[in-house]
């Protein structure tokens, strides 16, 4: 607006933080008081949203704590951070792309009132009705009228109530097809007139799919663009593939976003835009939009940007995540500014290292989030400040919300202080019926608790009180 000013910094949100189970472990395990409270997933191989059928809006995540298996997570402001129930075993593979944290291997989508979840080309996908059912593997087709099953994926697209699956072909090396399942059955397609051949005769995969309008999707490969326009029923005459261009193409599926007009993706030559023109073509501009920090541009790390760029737009603003430097992970933002047709600079820093961006509900707002690698989630230019642990010199005070009375004899400790042990009476007692504490018998109560000299107590009440 005229005046140059700082924007705003990162902020980890806390609703997300995992509920804890008893015994807990609170410094440096479950709850550690150094850092700030925030939700903490470790790995993340996945993020998306999801609006389920009561128009509540989720944030659905992949993650992983031990490099084994894969859970999901549902966050909702206001709600703990849940476990979502999966059908089959999600795993971290053992064979990666440099570093196994900045692989993308799980792709969720919205498709009518449900969630499709994909999982790459060797993996069916699966789908989710309700948070409590959780994803199982989608239905197998019906077969009548020789349709097939949707085949397996990295990405989908859902559109005009169906779902557009790039895939490999069996036999095929190589992601050039795309699969268009039935109207209103994303489980089946038919493989003779449900099938988009995406120029076989290059030697480049289909890395994603994104939809311009109602009628045209683009089909982003990794050396070249191509447009399916005229989606009108039957799609199978009425369908017209152009090429858009064979001068670049796309590097990393997540790089790509709507600024409204236009759309803006990481390229090869930088960051470039495709625009519809007169004639309801689209064209790709031909001077790439990231030309004038050039410079900046060129300190990417390619090999890596190709599976880790990450790009959201959001209140007039382009954001871009990607590696600098060599780094094996994201580490500067690149940020546009489309109401000063400029870009603002950079972010970069120990708070910025972003491995998602993306758009979701906030105090009723459509807000900036961000997971980084460590697998915090949080909000991106919102506070002033950037969220930073809490003095160690700070006292702490925390209220327990028990959803079942713990045992006699769990203990609590935080940060390294007195140790408080749960018993039933106000005081322990010596055992051999002593009421003095002269310290020539062990304190015990019945039942015994396993303490040791120097606990504190844990008052829990009378066995029979509410929880």
């Amino acid at each position: 607006f005229g005046v140059a000013e700082p924007r705003l910094g990162v902020m980890p949100i806390a609703y997300g933080e995992p509920y804890f189970e008893f015994p807990i472990e609170w410094n440096g395990g479950d709850i550690d008081w150094s850092r700030q409270f925030r939700a903490d997933f470790g790995k993340i191989f996945g993020v998306g949203t999801w609006n389920d059928p009561n128009g509540l809006d989720w944030i659905l995540i992949a993650a992983s704590t031990d490099d084994t298996t894969v859970n999901i997570w549902r966050l909702r402001q206001g709600n703990s951070a849940v476990k979502v129930p999966v059908s089959v075993n999600l795993s971290v593979p053992t064979s990666t792309f440099q570093d196994v944290n900045s692989e993308d291997l799980y792709w969720f989508t919205q498709a009518f009132d449900k969630c499709v979840l994909s999982r790459g080309y060797d993996n069916t996908h699966l789908e989710m009705s309700s948070l409590t059912s959780g994803f199982v593997e989608v239905a197998a087709a019906s077969g009548e009228g020789g349709t097939e099953s949707i085949p397996n994926a990295k990405t989908t697209l859902f559109l005009q109530n169906r779902l557009l699956v790039p895939h490999r072909p069996a036999g095929a090396y190589k992601a050039d097809h795309v699969a268009v399942s039935d109207i209103l059955d994303y489980t089946s397609y038919d493989p003779v007139y449900a099938s988009f051949k995406i120029n076989q005769g290059d030697s480049d995969n289909v890395e994603r799919l994104y939809a311009f309008n109602d009628q045209t999707v683009v089909v982003f490969k990794t050396t070249s663009v191509y447009a399916v326009s005229n989606l009108v029923e039957p799609w199978g005459s009425n369908a017209v593939l152009d090429q858009v261009t064979s001068e670049y193409g796309l590097v990393g599926p997540r790089s790509v976003a709507n600024t409204g007009s236009d759309l803006w993706f990481l390229s090869q030559r930088g960051v470039v835009s495709l625009r519809q023109t007169e004639q309801n073509k689209l064209q790709g501009v031909s001077l790439p939009a990231s030309y004038p920090i050039q410079p900046l541009i060129d300190r990417i790390d390619w090999n890596t940007a190709k599976v880790s760029a990450s790009a959201a737009y959001w209140r007039n603003r382009y954001y871009l995540s990607v590696p600098l430097d060599g780094s094996q992970q994201n580490n500067a933002v690149l940020v546009y500014d489309f109401l000063n047709q400029a870009w603002s600079g950079y972010d970069e820093g120990d708070a910025i290292k972003v491995k998602y961006l993306f758009v979701a509900d906030f105090n009723g707002n459509e807000q900036l989030h961000y997971v980084d690698y460590d697998g915090v989630v949080g909000l991106y230019e919102y506070g002033e400040t950037e969220g930073k642990p809490r003095s160690s010199t700070t006292s702490y005070t925390c209220d327990l919300v028990l959803q079942a009375q713990p045992p006699i004899g769990e203990t609590l400790r935080v940060n390294n202080g007195t140790r408080v042990v749960g018993t039933r009476l106000k005081t322990l007692v010596e055992s051999d019926d002593d009421v003095i504490t002269d310290g020539t018998n062990p304190l015990v109560e019945e039942p015994r608790t396993g303490h040791e000299e120097g606990d504190g107590v844990w008052d829990m009440g009378d066995e029979t009180a509410p929880h």
